[in-house]
């Protein structure tokens, strides 16, 4: 948010109450999940002003994203299945190629069409890589608004 100028509070009230937060002038704006915003946002209810995204959405290509408007920011949501440790190998194996199977079905891809999200199932390794470097973004974007609060009490 430092690249924007603003300044933040965190909303945590899931994506209802945040479209509610910013609906009723509460806040006057908002980082969501896009698919939480489509129907608003198609609705007329609510203005996407970027993409936080490297790359312009589908479902709204008019939509800059917002290192086209000058903030050097990227920010994706992205869902993935995690198990606990010590899970066996074969449970692991059986639960990815569900899941990718899923992740790859007709349905599953016209949803994601029609909600603005892009499928990539990732393997292991490259998930794990992804929730780090995520988490280092996370965390820095939570330390300069002053909302990382200290493990220890």
């Amino acid at each position: 948010m430092d690249a924007a100028g603003c300044q933040v509070i965190h909303l945590p009230k899931g994506i209802k109450g945040r479209n509610k937060s910013v609906l009723n002038g509460e806040a006057d704006a908002m980082i969501a999940p896009l698919t939480g915003a489509v129907n608003l946002t198609n609705a007329g209810k609510l203005r996407i002003l970027a993409m936080p995204s490297d790359s312009r959405n589908d479902v709204f290509p008019d939509v800059p994203t917002a290192k086209e408007l000058g903030f050097n920011a990227s920010l994706d949501l992205f869902r993935g299945l995690s198990v606990p440790p010590g899970t066996p190998d074969e449970v692991k194996t059986i639960l990815a190629d569900a899941m990718a199977k899923a992740a790859n079905s007709a349905a599953f891809l016209e949803l994601a069409k029609n909600k603005g999200f892009k499928v990539a199932p990732l393997g292991h390794k490259e998930f794990t890589d992804l929730l780090a470097a995520e988490d280092a973004k996370v965390k820095t974007i939570f330390a300069s608004a002053g909302l990382l609060q200290s493990k220890s009490k």
